[in-house]
């Protein structure tokens, strides 16, 4: 045995010559892959050779970490380019055994090519992803979209992508099209990353607040803009008094007050260059306009001072711009608004469409009332941002002409009015405009005047906000109502939550964008706890969208964000729920629960009360707001109230004066003992059904809707 093992360790072993690897991507200037010499010790040499065609190149190495190969490691080669004019055969072999070697035949058309791209993510307006100039050509990288093309540069470390192809020329942009464009495109629109000619990739926009505009009566034109004269007629149909004291008042009477953090800047540098105070309004206002991104009309009604050429042509080039529209003289003309004929059965839908909110779902909610109807009514989606705005809405002839025979139906916030109607002055084309606006206190601010009076009519859901409106404007305000639909509803089981199916579930839900101080959800659990503290079997199901804008407030110092983190931290009996849900899951959760609560301080509509009583759970809220058109002690549980000061920053706006309610949290907890105990339920829960069913359907919206059109 032994002399049979002697002889075995004396025979000469076989030398294996195939390696271990892979070449993973050969283009000019670039080799990589993995290697292992199957004779040599994984770290015997630095890296292999690499010849192109026979000849040897003398690349820049990096050895990556590859957790996905032997050794955990890789090799990348960046050279020197050598184009070829047939295929290209690369050869990566150990430098102490030559004949073990891996290779690669690559076509020229793909070896020629030294720049590499791609898309990562589109949501408009961000679009992200990377590039490569593999041999340092100086090739000039662009996004083209709608037939512009926006240069890019690797700005941004990309670890995942430079691992493969270095590090020289090589990273990530990211690119906001919004200011780029000024205007929107929609869903569906085909975007090219590309490299003079060539084309590294494309993908298409989602996420768009145009949605996927789909066949309108608007021209889908592309015509140059161009200020329309005469469209601009509306803007100055309610001259105000102008302030002289102090530009800030000047801004506010243009419905203006929301300025950018350089406006007080430029004021004191327009004062100190000799600008008058109403000057000084008038070129910020035109300034302001002109950041929505896309030509503009004259925001300034007739009776705001124009500064004199003589005090433009003194200040700056870059500040002269600001006033070209104000000083130009229109010529040619259009039909001004009110005098084209009117249209009672066409009516263009304009605004937050897409948008998931409140607003949104009374636009969408509109185009289903108008419709049910026999009303012609087409979309105009947008959102009053730069890169958001609708180009099919431009200031361009065929645009307004498209609006002349149409009402307009605008569903906007309030204080985004005057910027809308100046980026997308066709609107004002049209024979009326309606503005349908809410609001969620009983006084209106100041800035909010003018908007007010450029409407031709103003239509809400709720006679609380139309009490609102009516105390400061003579425009007619009209109250339309409104729709609950929850036909959509998706069970939800409570099992999926980790809910006892035996437990008493109390639901409360907000939107952190809608402001806590509003929403008031740390009297919902207060309430809740004096009402079943220690209670094992009571369970308070909490859902906050936008959750980490509520983090992010009570970083800030936001007392009442604060407070809710502080009641929400470590708290068993609260099931809380942030992540994004879809509406029927949302009215799933409404419809598991036991009863739904919602102590406002201040309610423009109150869907979500109004969703609850239209799935048969009982409904508790502070007995004051909007909420109160489809509310009383006969089908819910109202809680009392008294009216407290909005005190700065609790709310978007602050006005002297404003109020809203601050409810009782020992009632609201009396409410939720009575609603446990079936006291009176089911009679109120009936009669909260037959309500909503009798008042808030699609078919009375738009029976409301059609006698809103003929009776004006």
């Amino acid at each position: 045995m032994r002399r049979r093992i002697d002889a075995a360790l004396r025979r000469p072993r076989a030398v294996r010559t195939d390696p271990t690897g892979s070449i993973d991507r050969a283009q000019d200037g670039l080799v990589s892959g993995w290697f292992l010499c199957p004779t040599c010790r994984p770290d015997s040499h630095d890296h292999p050779l690499v010849a192109v065609n026979g000849q040897d190149v003398d690349p820049l190495w990096s050895k990556p970490r590859r957790s996905d190969v032997p050794g955990g490691r890789g090799f990348l080669a960046r050279f020197a380019d050598r184009p070829v004019t047939a295929d290209a055969t690369v050869r990566v072999a150990c430098p102490d055994h030559p004949d073990i070697a891996l290779t690669m035949t690559v076509p020229a058309a793909q070896w020629n090519v030294t720049v590499l791209g791609g898309f990562d993510n589109v949501v408009w307006p961000h679009v992200n992803g990377w590039i490569a100039d593999l041999t340092d050509g100086g090739g000039v990288f662009t996004v083209d979209v709608d037939g512009r093309s926006v240069p890019i540069q690797a700005s941004v470390s990309r670890p995942d992508v430079q691992e493969h192809l270095g590090s020289d020329g090589v990273g990530g942009f990211q690119l906001d099209l919004g200011p780029v464009l000024g205007y929107g495109v929609p869903d569906g629109t085909m975007l090219s990353l590309k490299v003079r000619e060539r084309t590294l990739d494309t993908a298409t926009v989602e996420g768009s607040m145009l949605g996927a505009l789909d066949d309108s009566c608007l021209p889908p034109q592309r015509e140059t803009f161009d200020v329309v004269p005469g469209l601009d007629a509306r803007l100055r149909r309610h001259p105000d008094t102008w302030p002289e004291q102090d530009w800030r008042a000047g801004l506010v009477a243009l419905g203006l007050a929301d300025t950018t953090p350089e406006a007080p800047q430029w004021a004191a540098f327009l004062d100190s260059r000799g600008v008058g105070q109403g000057a000084i309004a008038g070129l910020l206002a035109q300034r302001l306009i002109t950041l929505t991104g896309v030509p503009t009309v004259d925001p300034l009604p007739s009776c705001a001072p124009t500064p004199s050429p003589e005090v433009v042509n003194g200040l700056p080039e870059r500040v002269q711009s600001w006033p070209a529209a104000m000083l130009r003289s229109p010529e040619g003309g259009t039909t001004a608004p009110g005098m084209a004929t009117e249209a009672r059965d066409r009516v263009c839908v304009a605004g937050l469409i897409e948008h998931r909110s409140g607003l949104g779902q009374n636009a969408r909610h509109s185009l289903a009332a108008l419709e049910r109807q026999g009303i012609h009514a087409c979309r105009a989606p947008f959102f009053p941002a730069p890169g958001s705005w609708n180009p099919r809405l431009a200031p361009t002839r065929s645009a307004a002409r498209s609006l002349e025979d149409h009402r307009v139906l605008l569903h906007l916030p309030i204080d985004r009015v005057v910027e809308s109607l100046a980026a997308q002055p066709s609107l004002m084309a049209s024979p009326r405009l309606i503005g349908y606006f809410m609001w969620e206190t009983e006084a209106i601010p100041r800035e909010f005047l003018r908007p007010l009076d450029l409407m031709d009519e103003i239509w809400t859901a709720t006679e609380f906000v139309a009490d609102a409106y009516r105390a400061v404007t003579d425009t007619p305000v009209r109250v339309t109502g409104h729709a609950i639909d929850v036909s959509a509803v998706q069970p939800v089981s409570r099992r999926q939550l980790g809910i006892a199916d035996d437990a008493f579930v109390v639901h409360a839900s907000f939107d952190a964008n809608s402001t806590v101080a509003r929403k008031n959800p740390t009297a919902a659990i207060d309430a809740f706890h004096a009402a079943f503290d220690h209670d094992p079997d009571a369970v308070l199901l909490l859902k906050v969208r936008n959750y980490q804008q509520a983090q992010s407030l009570a970083g800030q110092g936001c007392p009442h964000a604060r407070s809710l983190m502080a009641r929400l931290d470590a708290d068993p009996a609260i099931r809380l729920l942030t992540g994004e849900h879809g509406y029927g899951h949302t009215l799933g959760l409404i419809e598991l629960s036991d009863a739904y609560v919602s102590l406002h301080r201040s309610e423009g509509f109150g869907y979500s009360l109004a969703e609850a009583m239209a799935l048969g759970t009982p409904a508790i809220a502070t007995g004051y707001g909007g909420n109160l058109d489809f509310m009383s002690p006969d089908e819910s549980w109202l809680v009392p109230y008294e009216l407290v000061e909005v005190l700065p920053g609790e709310y978007f706006y602050w006005e002297p004066g404003m109020q809203w309610a601050e409810p009782d949290v020992a009632a609201a907890a009396q409410a939720l003992r009575e609603v446990r105990s079936g006291t009176r339920v089911q009679a109120k829960v009936d009669a909260a059904r037959t309500r909503i069913a009798q008042e808030a359907t699609m078919d009375r919206l738009g029976r409301s809707y059609a006698e809103a059109l003929l009776g004006s």
